[in-house]
């Protein structure tokens, strides 16, 4: 099913464009509602606050923000490693495949693919965390 009217639901944006499944904009109290898109999702991450002690990279977001252009209905996938300890033959590509994707290189082309970016603020601190990864 594709609509029902009234209803509100919520799915990936990648899902909503590849079924050409119309988004809203949201009115969030910055000058202007704002379109869901990679970009404004991105900003949305960028309002959160990182939480947690430590290396901890937990996120907490900010759904209220009325920051121009940040959509606030965002989610982000969580790698949970540990920070030591890790079998010596598997950290190498551990590392390496969070590196990547914490990279700018890794990061450039989800917004093709609607997935939303890291905010450099964040990639940069996910890398500085991977790279203690013992």
């Amino acid at each position: 099913m594709q609509g029902l009217d009234g209803a509100i639901g919520y799915f990936e944006l990648s899902f909503a464009k590849a079924k050409g499944i119309p988004t809203v904009s949201l009115d969030t109290g910055a000058p202007e509602p704002v379109a869901v898109s990679a970009e404004t999702a991105s900003a949305g991450i960028a309002t959160a606050h990182v939480d947690g002690t430590g290396h901890d990279m937990t996120l907490t977001f900010d759904y209220r923000t009325r920051a121009s252009g940040a959509y606030p209905i965002v989610l982000i996938t969580y790698e949970i490693v540990c920070d030591s300890g890790n079998q010596a033959e598997v950290l190498p590509a551990l590392k390496s495949f969070l590196t990547y994707t914490a990279s700018e290189e890794g990061q450039k082309d989800l917004s093709r693919i609607h997935y939303a970016p890291l905010p450099d603020e964040v990639a940069a601190r996910v890398r500085q965390v991977v790279s203690r990864l013992s």
